[in-house]
């Protein structure tokens, strides 16, 4: 079974996340989302990388804002 430590960026996995947020594009949600760091490999990159590599990874999967 996977722990968190094997959790991996939004969109990367077989989970498939667009009908998520699809769903709550379609109910009107304009909140914040986040990315959850919980996999110690990421903790050993760069801080900027990981950044850069989350914000791409929501890019992917995020709509565009209206």
């Amino acid at each position: 079974m996977a722990t968190d430590a094997d959790r991996i960026l939004p969109g990367d996995g077989d989970f498939q996340l667009r009908p998520i947020v699809q769903h709550l594009d379609k109910i009107g949600y304009d909140g914040w989302v986040s990315v959850e760091l919980m996999n110690p490999t990421l903790w050993q990159v760069n801080a900027t990388e990981v950044a850069e590599l989350s914000l791409a990874a929501l890019k992917r999967l995020l709509p565009e804002t209206k």
